[in-house]
């Protein structure tokens, strides 16, 4: 059994009682908690919970949410004995994604997936076109994106709006002009 947060960030108030649904067919012992308004999407609920489980059930309630659409949630799970926890994001625009955390709450990223990183980087660069040699810092903007991309964190900078308004911090939208 593991321990883990469910925060659904902002969910259309129509599709509550879908989540309802998804949730206590992936929990076995689910309790509905409290919907509240979600400040930062007008007509739009939020809820969190703690849940206790099994180890599949994290990915089996974000794959839900993500079926039923328009969902913004994050589901994370608390590292325990000798296993590493989970975080799972999801937001309509980007999909879900999954990254493993150790105990301190730092993500983990394993070897392979640095590897293949570096090697798609300088692959990328290789492949430019002969007129062009690349620069110290195209290889260092390259490898920043995809390390922001192992890391989340465009799921995180489009969820850090509904976190800081859930928890009454002013919400500001930002439009690009021009």
């Amino acid at each position: 059994m593991i321990s883990g947060r469910v925060i659904i960030h902002s969910c259309p108030r129509a599709l509550t009682s879908h989540v309802e649904w998804a949730l206590n067919d992936c929990l076995t012992n689910f309790k509905p908690a409290i919907w509240n308004p979600q400040p930062a999407e007008p007509g739009a609920l939020r809820m969190e919970f703690d849940w206790v489980g099994e180890y599949e059930q994290a990915s089996k309630m974000i794959s839900c949410f993500h079926r039923i659409g328009r969902i913004r949630a994050e589901i994370v799970t608390h590292p325990h004995d000798d296993s590493l926890g989970e975080r799972f994001l999801l937001t309509p625009a980007l999909g879900i994604h999954r990254s493993v955390m150790d105990s301190t709450g730092d993500l983990v990223i394993g070897e392979q997936r640095l590897r293949q990183m570096i090697f798609d980087c300088a692959n990328e660069l290789r492949n430019r076109p002969t007129s062009t040699t690349p620069r110290p810092l195209e290889w260092e903007s390259n490898l920043t994106r995809r390390l922001d991309e192992l890391c989340g964190t465009k799921w995180d900078e489009e969820l850090d709006v509904f976190r800081s308004a859930a928890y009454g911090a002013d919400v500001r939208w930002l439009i690009n002009a021009g």
